[in-house]
């Protein structure tokens, strides 16, 4: 009975905020699904990105030997599959597009892991080795349209990272790294253009948010003069999502549309921390920390930091800890969940609930409260 007050109150908290929503614009309101663990036999399961209707990440359990397996959604309703290629000893997939999925998978016992940048076409025996010859290490972590990106490191680099745009094969890989600085990472892809960081002695030890067009002399540096430091996550349109540092400290989730003058705070009025994963274009979805100390919630946006939507209120009580990482055209929200600190992790779906009308809304908050009232006096 508790439980069930707790959920409906999480659930009135929701609606309430909804009803709420600041500047007189359309409330967004949201059902939570649990996609539970992963295939059959996992008990954690991690969703890390998501694209072209399907969504990938990591799941492990008794049989995976203590390491994460890469995991396929074909579709947000569907079974997940285990991609892991077999000659591994563990792997992740971090980004899809629809038809392709990115991440890495290493071999060897800790601590001497070998990371190998991966692409897959859906299923474990389509994986395609992206490790460049004369590279120590590799990750893949984004793919679009036949490209994926990442970075290698190795004695040719001074064992920093580059940064990698490849075609599906490792042969075919071009390090973006410009030239001058120390290291670079690449971690979004779309159109043709590459988005992630730098790092050198011109952004003072800092990371700065970077963009590329394929090729390493077309490189931007994002990073605004307000911010010490940033990086992108994820890209899609002419938007670009990450974080930045304030010269305070705080980390704020950023927005970008191609320029270091376009980018904005997302970081809302009061709330300690956050950043941004993933763009649809015209929404943004990452995690924002309400307080020092305090459980990350999922958080969705539409651009400015007025319209943030906190998804821990309509995320049952259980679940302390939330994490988005990819959003549909729909505006769907993906990520995942956990218990607590440390607790087994639960993929997690956000699903957007068709606008209604405001008397529908408070009707609805009505019944909720009635609900809640009842259910009291019966424990009494």
């Amino acid at each position: 009975m508790v439980r069930r007050q707790l959920w409906v109150r999480g659930a009135v908290v929701g609606v309430v905020a909804a009803l709420l929503a600041p500047g007189g614009q359309a409330a967004l309101e949201y059902t939570f699904v649990d996609l539970g663990t992963g295939p059959p036999g996992f008990t954690s399961a991690s969703l890390l990105g998501g694209g072209g209707g399907q969504l990938v990440g990591a799941a492990m359990g008794p049989s995976t030997g203590g390491f994460g397996h890469a995991v396929l959604w074909p579709s947000p309703g569907s079974a997940p599959i285990d991609v892991h290629p077999t000659s591994y000893a563990g792997s992740a997939a971090l980004a899809a597009d629809g038809t392709q999925q990115a991440g890495y998978a290493f071999s060897g016992i800790p601590p001497n892991h070998h990371f190998h940048a991966m692409v897959w076409s859906g299923a474990a025996a389509g994986a395609v080795d992206l490790h460049p010859a004369g590279f120590t290490e590799s990750y893949a972590q984004g793919v679009s349209q036949g490209q994926q990106v990442g970075y290698a490191s190795g004695a040719g680099t001074g064992d920093n990272p580059h940064a990698i745009v490849w075609s599906g094969s490792a042969s075919s890989f071009t390090d973006l790294h410009p030239t001058g600085y120390t290291s670079s990472n690449a971690r979004a892809v779309y159109a043709g253009r590459q988005a992630g960081g730098v790092l050198g002695p011109q952004t003072g030890g800092a990371s700065h948010a970077a963009l590329w067009s394929g090729r390493p002399d077309t490189f931007m540096d994002l990073n605004p003069s307000w911010l010490t430091g940033s990086g992108i996550f994820g890209m899609y349109g002419n938007q670009q999502v990450g974080s930045g540092n304030l010269p305070a400290g705080d980390t704020h989730a950023i927005l970008w549309t191609g320029t270091a003058d376009s980018a904005i705070d997302l970081n809302p009025k009061g709330i300690f921390g956050s950043t941004a994963f993933a763009t649809n274009g015209s929404q943004q979805v990452g995690m924002l920390q309400p307080l020092f100390g305090g459980y990350f919630h999922a958080v969705v946006w539409s651009g400015t930091a007025e319209s943030a939507v906190d998804l821990g209120a309509f995320t049952p009580t259980v679940y302390q800890w939330s994490r988005a990482r990819a959003i549909d055209s729909h505006g769907n929200v993906f990520g995942a969940v956990s218990f607590d600190w440390g607790s087994p992790l639960h993929a997690a779906a956000w699903m957007l609930v068709p606008e209604p009308t405001t008397l529908a809304l408070v009707a609805f908050v009505g019944i909720a409260l009635g609900t809640r009232r009842f259910g009291c006096r019966m424990r009494d």
